[in-house]
């Protein structure tokens, strides 16, 4: 069994978890990625301001979603200065249901922000049939370092 088959299986919790902890880790260079320089993660309390703000541009079903990102970055354009969003949705292997995720959170928060909002998904695999998701540029993919599991 490969490392992707072993991750293709229902992640352990702490997996998802630490995921997120290594995708925390590497937040600028993700921001980076995307054409920005990070300002700071948005927090619980910064998110629900900025929801309870704008409740009334919200579709209530969405609302489920942005209350749970994983990882909400600030950032500025590095060529505009234009503030912008950053959305990581972190797991083991990308897959379909993190990349619907991730641009489902990012497309609803560039509209009720009225910002531009960037599809991010952190893992240490990629399923092969979402490269061409990636490749189209509408998500991006960041790999997590192997070295973050102990292996080079």
């Amino acid at each position: 069994m490969t490392a992707t088959d072993n991750a293709r299986q229902r992640p352990n919790p702490l997996w998802l978890f630490y995921a997120r902890d290594c995708a925390l880790r590497d937040s600028r260079t993700i921001a980076r990625m995307t054409g920005c320089w990070q300002t700071n993660i948005m927090d619980d309390d910064t998110l629900f301001d900025l929801i309870d703000n704008n409740k009334a541009k919200i579709a209530p079903v969405d609302l489920k979603y942005l209350e749970t990102a994983d990882i909400i970055i600030a950032a500025k354009h590095r060529e505009t200065g234009e503030i912008q969003y950053v959305v990581v949705e972190s797991c083991v292997t990308a897959e379909k249901p993190y990349t619907r995720r991730a641009i489902r959170i990012a497309t609803c928060l560039s509209l009720f922000t009225g910002q531009p909002a960037h599809a991010v998904v952190a893992s240490w695999f990629m399923d092969p049939e979402m490269e061409p998701i990636f490749a189209s540029g509408r998500v991006h993919w960041y790999e997590i370092p192997l070295r973050y599991l102990g292996s080079d």
